[in-house]
């Protein structure tokens, strides 16, 4: 088993809920887009 600094291990955690952020960020403004359009139709 690797042993890794807290540090690490904290900057890793910190890059994954970043990312999984940007996912979800996308996604909601992705959706908006598409009410928009259909809206505009």
């Amino acid at each position: 088993m690797l042993t890794v600094g807290p540090g690490v291990w904290h900057k890793t955690l910190k890059n994954v809920g970043n990312e999984k952020c940007t996912l979800t960020w996308n996604m909601a403004r992705k959706l908006k887009n598409l009410k928009n359009e259909k809206g505009t139709l």
